[in-house]
């Protein structure tokens, strides 16, 4: 008896056991690779969505070639739902969005229309990834889909690739996932998100899409985007590089391994004040006139350092001063420590923010000469 009640409840719990009832075969699916939205006629969307080409995975790339590795369906709708579900029409497939690399935003449609609004369907539904890039592309999006990626199969591929390499190596752009842009849009924040344009016939992900009020208010150039960085204590690795002291016209290069900053907000009566504390680790690149053969001389170049790093953080602040673009978040850092005053400052923040005090105290150490000659290796001193 005890074996029939046993045999029994194997076959419940058989039952409850998850199936195959929703499998998806893959010949079943279209793969996205990238979405660009740009302004369409009559105030519409339009929508270019990159699918992955199975069958020619292995051939060359390209908008139009028979044998890319990728195709390019073009919608137009009031929403993006309705130009989601327009895709499979096309495809005589069923679109799968968890493999998505980039969703663009025309440089058009960004300055007219809420990006909150165009992003909320990729917010909301369940199968775009969190860790998605989110691009603001000089001129129409959807003509950068169409171009031929240069190392992978596609071009949304590829711009994920450009846009994480200049982020961790290069310091030329910001990381800004559909996760990040989320909480940077929440309450009307102030936002940044990656830019890409065209240089040389190919795309580069290179500076930084200014947000304000949900809407692109301009660009900040990827020369400015190190000191960004920095600020936002994002800076994962770069080059400083400082004049010789008796000739300008040459430049030597130290590489910055690690760079950990924090600032804190003081406030005395209406003025307000940022002090950034900053430690850096550095490694020497590039000499070409300056020898450290004494403690005097390491100092002297580390004083050079210090004030290319600090000049760089100004010129980034009066930049976002003049747009009065508290990307860097001090708004959100008053109101978390300073409730009562922010309730006071909050309605003309703006303006508050222009007239805002930076001071800068940063701590560098050398940590390498790369070689045993802490001198030009080919100068006429080095043995």
């Amino acid at each position: 008896m005890k074996k029939l009640i046993q045999f029994g409840l194997l076959g419940v719990l058989l039952l409850t056991l998850p199936g195959c009832w929703n499998k998806r075969e893959l010949p079943e699916l279209g793969l996205v690779m990238a979405v660009a939205l740009d302004q369409g006629k009559k105030g519409q969307i339009e929508m270019t969505t990159q699918v992955f080409r199975p069958s020619a995975s292995g051939s060359e790339g390209g908008g139009g070639d028979p044998k890319s590795s990728f195709i390019n369906v073009k919608t137009s709708k009031d929403t993006v739902f309705q130009n989601i579900r327009e895709v499979p029409l096309h495809l005589g497939r069923r679109t799968q969005w968890s493999h998505m690399r980039v969703i663009m935003i025309g440089e058009s449609l960004a300055r007219k229309t809420d990006i909150g609004k165009l992003l909320d369907l990729f917010f909301r539904d369940h199968e775009p990834r969190h860790n998605v890039s989110v691009l603001i592309a000089k001129g129409h999006a959807g003509e950068y889909l169409a171009k031929k990626p240069i190392v992978e199969q596609t071009t949304g591929q590829q711009l994920m690739r450009i846009k994480q390499y200049l982020f961790q190596k290069n310091t030329s752009t910001i990381k800004s996932t559909l996760l990040e842009v989320a909480k940077q849009l929440k309450d009307d924040n102030d936002a940044l998100l990656g830019y890409v344009n065209e240089e040389n016939g190919s795309f580069a992900a290179s500076g930084a899409a200014l947000i304000k009020k949900g809407k692109l208010i301009g660009v900040l150039p990827s020369d400015h985007i190190k000191g960004l960085l920095m600020l936002l204590n994002n800076y994962q690795n770069g080059l400083v590089v400082i004049s010789c002291p008796n000739n300008k016209k040459e430049n030597e290069a130290i590489e910055i391994v690690s760079l950990h900053s924090r600032w804190k907000v003081n406030m005395v009566d209406d003025k307000i004040t940022v002090r950034v504390k900053m430690e850096v680790e550095g490694a020497l690149g590039e000499l070409r006139c300056t020898e450290l053969k004494t403690m005097k001389d390491e100092a002297k170049l580390i004083d050079q350092i210090e004030k290319e790093l600090t000049k760089e953080m100004m010129t980034t602040i009066q930049v976002l001063q003049d747009r009065k673009a508290d990307v860097i978040g001090v708004g959100n850092h008053i109101y978390r420590y300073h409730p009562k005053q922010w309730s006071k400052m909050k309605n003309n923040w703006d303006e508050r923010f222009a007239q805002v005090t930076f001071t800068f105290h940063i701590k560098t150490k050398l940590i390498t000469s790369g070689t045993s000659l802490p001198e030009p290796v080919l100068s006429e001193n080095a043995q």
